[in-house]
């Protein structure tokens, strides 16, 4: 490992988790985004948790796994933190989540570790993570009432 894959490494660890039942803040940098930001150039709105933790953490799983460029680093019962490596100069992006039960959301993050701008990078994964996420709860719940209409027909 490169000195400066460490000192990446080294400094995205103080930066990425949880603290106080919240992700960390972003940097005051260009290269986050969050649902927990109060910055509204890093805001975006957090996903709901309609179908529960478990089902919730079972798709996010399967959108990230889907990913050629991400590895899932850490998966608990209320948190999953993956790691994205740009495809030219492999460049780290830590991608956050925090199944909120009690607020029924999902938190998430998505940060450069290095640079002042991703030239929307993080935002534009994070728009295109929670569009799969829903389309995974619609397709469950569709599925789901087919299989109570199924169930109360026989």
């Amino acid at each position: 490992m490169s000195n400066t894959e460490q000192l990446s490494e080294k400094s995205s660890e103080s930066k990425i988790g949880l603290k106080n039942g919240q992700l960390k803040p972003c940097s005051n940098s260009n290269n986050c985004v969050s649902s927990q930001s109060t910055n509204s150039k890093q805001m975006l709105s957090p996903l709901t948790l309609k179908c529960g933790v478990e089902k919730s953490r079972q798709f996010l799983l399967s959108i990230l796994k889907d990913y050629k460029n991400a590895e899932i680093i850490t998966s608990e019962d209320n948190y999953i933190h993956a790691e994205f490596r740009s495809s030219f100069f492999k460049f780290v992006d830590d991608v956050e989540f925090f199944f909120d039960e009690d607020d029924q959301q999902v938190h998430f993050k998505s940060a450069s570790r290095v640079g002042l701008s991703d030239f929307g990078v993080n935002r534009n994964r994070m728009k295109d993570i929670s569009i799969k996420y829903y389309q995974c709860m619609q397709f469950y719940q569709q599925a789901m009432n087919r299989r109570s209409n199924t169930d109360t027909t026989h």
